[in-house]
């Protein structure tokens, strides 16, 4: 029957004056089902996490207010439908309301949507398979043969012949997520934390919540769908069966997995259960997956279609042409989905919610998919670009710095310490460009007002530096200091770095290495120019060349004017599964308990080291971080989650770093002992032949001669401290904050200016050396 309409001929949306359904010979086919399987799908598994990201009162109430607002605006579109039965799209529906443009934008803004949510889909399919072959096969291959299925079950024309797959979609969700509460119930997380509510920042609850809206954001299909019901008056009856199903299954699911799993559970949620349980639920989702994928790009290409055909005869027959182009859009749409899956590094978060892949930080590395070829693209380019400003810099140093260095002239030398500061800053400034191309990331910084190294209100005031726009550009620190902050990734010492970049003294950054990295190409030659500490691991020797030279850079410093920043990280070594015992072991010994999060720190380095700064130094202050990195669960490792290959090659770095900053005047507030028979115009004996102090200015003095009293007060206050950043890392598992009721600073790791740029790799001046050489 037809159903007239007020349009005339060429109003847009036929060439008829009397325009009938869309569809107009519907069989008898249940439409609702399909709604079912196309609303609750993958999105539900990111809504666990939700709950461990801002509590499970509020994503409880988000899930559930979501869910009544959907129904509202199904209520809202099938009015819309009834009284516009000629409207197949939300593109049509925006040539009523606001013209051709309407159309274009709407119409162009739905089938974009409907590629991303098949890309999600394909993308839940390639994880499941991954998990249930155990990573046996590339992830790209498993993206592909996801592809191929998801566009073989698009390509019936009609959604009647989808319907029975919508029963056995529906069907199947239901089971993967009772398999998923089964599992959660059965094997629960140890010791976990499950809080009503739960304090975080932007970043991260904007992530979660985005998981039950887009759980609901399928209703941009319903034209589609409606326009394919035999009686469409029936649609509202659907609407409410969809959305009572999807709220109250949401509400259930979301619950009892947090519940069991606690504050660790991972978003798709099913990766937080045991490998078992994990591949059974996979494996019966796995079919949902595909039914919604087929379904998303079923909305896509048929959009077009419908466009290209609307009012002939290859909508409702078989035609040649009808089912060449039919099949080629669906191709189009799982192609382009597949491409944006694999060639978009940001695709995951981009759809955050719809896809529920968000957050591989939070997967152990050892069970994240196999890269894809991006992310090798990402490691060739990483390599090539890290490596080149390490030449610049090295050559740099050799062919301008070390001719300056053998000249006896004192203006050569002072150009030579100038130099080495510029290259020293060089590296600093390639460490940021290479967090800002391959590894972007935030600081999230707190500062300490009420405790131990609390800073002042005015201080916290004065400290942060913005431009016009309100991008910071420097955080005022002390510019004379010690650094010191808990040990859980070799990233640690970059991002320390880094920060000592929007402080000012990434030139002048000193730290301890190993002596065996002294001679390593390179790299080794470069750290002795920057006039690194180079140590045997062997303290009968190490102490009297860590005070030397020390005692050495502190005058220098001094006398000349220059920043310092000796980043030193009293723990010793980072947090394992091999370092964790000995922790435990030595604490016994001595006595104490130990850490929860961290290791025992070990005073004597950082002991040694102030008192060989501080009496050259009087304004000496040392920084106090504590770190913690999103995805390490409690009790969790570091370096399980974030390594510098996975940081920089994988382009999987923490999304955010925390950092709550402790500042103490070190001959005020810290308990370094008695240093008044300190002469700082002499250098500690040393037996070393470094480049730095001569060896006739050398005098053997206190630093190195600590009594036992004094030894033991320090090591005493050394560990208080450790204590209260033990609590902080409790407290950040808990609610993702370090410390309560602090305003945070957010810092994206990027350079000031595109001319830093150029700094990062000395401005290709060896380069351009070997040029002229080759030319002459």
């Amino acid at each position: 029957m037809e159903k007239t309409t007020g349009y005339k001929p060429g109003d847009g949306l036929s060439d008829a004056s009397v325009i009938p359904d869309v569809f107009g010979d519907e069989e008898d086919h249940d439409i609702r089902l399909l709604m079912i399987a196309e609303i609750v799908s993958n999105g539900m598994l990111s809504l666990p996490n939700a709950m461990a990201v801002v509590g499970i009162v509020p994503a409880l109430l988000i899930t559930i207010f979501l869910g009544t607002f959907a129904l509202f605006t199904a209520k809202l579109l099938i009015d819309f439908k009834l009284n516009h039965p000629e409207v197949h799209s939300m593109g049509d529906a925006g040539y009523i309301i606001f013209g051709p443009i309407g159309r274009e934008v709407l119409g162009m803004g739905t089938v974009i949507f409907a590629i991303c949510g098949t890309g999600s889909e394909i993308l839940s399919g390639q994880q499941a398979l991954s998990v249930l072959s155990n990573n046996g096969l590339c992830a790209i291959y498993l993206l592909l043969i996801f592809s191929v299925a998801t566009f073989i079950f698009a390509l019936p024309r009609t959604l009647s012949r989808l319907t029975w797959l919508g029963l056995i979609s529906v069907v199947l969700i239901g089971g993967c997520g009772l398999v998923g509460m089964i599992g959660a119930g059965v094997s629960p997380t140890p010791n976990r934390i499950v809080q009503a509510t739960v304090t975080t920042n932007f970043f991260q609850a904007f992530s979660a919540v985005t998981g039950p809206t887009f759980a609901y954001a399928g209703h941009f299909m319903f034209f589609i769908l409606i326009s394919e019901m035999k009686r469409p008056q029936d649609a509202m009856k659907a609407a409410w069966c969809l959305q009572g199903f999807s709220t109250v299954f949401y509400s259930i699911f979301s619950v009892v997995v947090y519940v069991y799993m606690g504050s660790t559970v991972l978003s798709p949620s099913l990766l937080s259960l045991p490998p078992i349980w994990s591949k059974i639920a996979f494996a019966i989702g796995l079919g949902n997956f595909l039914v919604a994928g087929a379904l998303y790009s079923h909305t896509a290409a048929k959009l077009l279609f419908i466009r290209f055909f609307r009012g002939t005869r290859h909508v409702h027959s078989h035609t040649v042409l009808g089912w060449s182009v039919w099949t080629i859009l669906c191709f189009a749409a799982v192609a382009v989905a597949f491409i944006l899956a694999t060639a978009v590094p940001i695709f995951s978060d981009l759809i955050v919610g719809m896809g529920g892949i968000a957050g591989l930080h939070n997967l152990q590395i050892e069970r994240r998919p196999k890269k894809t070829w991006w992310q090798t693209l990402n490691a060739l380019l990483f390599v090539v670009v890290f490596n080149v400003g390490c030449l610049m810099i090295n050559g740099f140093q050799f062919t301008v710095l070390l001719p300056l260095k053998l000249l006896p002239f004192s203006f050569t030398q002072r150009w030579y310490t100038e130099g080495v500061r510029y290259s020293k800053g060089a590296f600093g400034t390639l460490l940021m460009l290479i967090c800002q191309w391959f590894a972007p990331t935030t600081f999230n910084i707190t500062f300490e007002r009420k405790g131990l190294g609390r800073f002042t209100e005015k201080e916290i005031e004065e400290l942060v530096v913005r431009d016009r726009t309100g991008k910071i550009l420097q955080l005022k620190l002390p510019q004379k200091t010690v650094l010191i902050a808990n040990h859980q990734i070799y990233a640690d010492w970059l991002y320390a770095w880094c920060l000592s970049y929007f402080a000012g003294t990434h030139r002048d950054v000193f730290i301890v290495l190993k002596k065996s990295l002294k001679w390593a190409p390179i790299v080794g030659w470069g750290m002795q120019f920057f006039n690194f500490i180079f140590l045997a691991r062997s303290w009968a020797s190490d102490r009297m060349e860590l005070s030397t030279r020390l005692a050495w850079l502190g005058r220098r410093a001094e006398r000349e004017d220059t920043p310092l920043t000796f980043i030193l990280y009293p723990e010793g070594t980072l947090v394992s599964k091999d370092t964790r015992p000995i922790s435990k072991k030595f604490a016994d010994k001595i006595g104490v308990p130990d850490m929860s999060h961290m290791l025992l720190p070990r005073s004597t380095g950082l002991h040694y080291s102030l008192r060989s700064l501080a009496p050259r130094i009087p304004s000496l202050q040392m920084i106090d971080i504590t770190m913690a990195y999103p995805g390490i669960p409690p009790f969790g490792y570091g370096q399980s989650y974030y390594t510098l290959r996975s940081i920089f090659c994988d382009r999987l770095p923490p999304p955010v770093i925390h950092m709550h900053i402790r500042k103490f005047d070190v001959a005020a507030e810290v308990p370094i002992g008695d240093m008044s028979a300190s002469d700082s115009e002499k250098i500690p004996t040393s037996n070393g032949n470094g480049n730095g102090p001569s060896k006739a200015k050398r005098h053997s003095t206190v630093e190195v001669e600590i009594p036992e009293a004094e030894r033991e007060k320090f090591d005493v206050w050394l560990r208080d401290l450790w204590r209260e950043k033990d609590k902080c890392l409790t407290r950040y598992l808990e609610t993702g904050s370090l410390v309560a009721d602090s305003k945070t600073i957010e810092i994206p790791l990027e350079l000031r200016s595109k001319r830093e740029i150029l700094d990062a790799f000395c401005f290709f001046i060896p380069a351009l050396l070997g040029w002229i050489y080759a030319r002459s």
